[in-house]
């Protein structure tokens, strides 16, 4: 992990400040879309809550694969932003759905963590996770843009 001065939570708020809350995924001003919330890291994963609605639903009661797949193409995004404070693009995403993701579901969270980097290049895993059970996972390939410094959401010395 990078090393910083800034606290997790301030890093948090200082990306969602940049950004707005339009985002698709995380963003809590955008009507359609998932609201990500609880943003953190614990043991080495970034995380966050998932609370699904009716209008993310596949087949009747399950979370579409497309919003799961969502999930864990966002978190795996703050995992590089918590771990190597740089903003990344998805380059591969490979999922394995393991068990149906339920819209009722209020135990659903995700967790992601960079498992290697090479150069511009990070390889990060990913879970869906209703309680402790695995709903979905992935590994994929994200490619760094740019360091939240070289942006101004960071300064030197954060």
């Amino acid at each position: 992990m990078k090393s910083s001065n800034i606290t997790v939570n301030k890093l948090i708020a200082q990306v969602r400040s940049y950004y707005g809350e339009g985002c698709f995924a995380c963003g809590q001003a955008n009507p359609h879309g998932l609201r990500m919330e609880g943003f953190g890291v614990q043991d080495r994963y970034a995380v966050a809550e998932f609370k699904p609605r009716a209008e993310h639903r596949g087949t009747e009661g399950t979370l579409h694969g497309g919003v799961v797949t969502t999930t864990l193409d966002e978190i795996s995004v703050w995992a590089a932003i918590l771990t190597y404070q740089t903003m990344v693009v998805t380059g591969r995403l490979e999922v394995k759905f393991r068990r149906p993701g339920k819209v009722d579901d209020p135990n659903l969270w995700t967790r992601g963590r960079v498992e290697e980097r090479r150069g511009k290049r990070l390889v990060i895993s990913a879970q869906l996770l209703s309680g402790s059970t695995v709903c979905a996972s992935s590994t994929g390939l994200f490619i760094t843009t740019q360091t939240l410094e070289e942006m101004g959401i960071l300064t030197p010395g954060d």
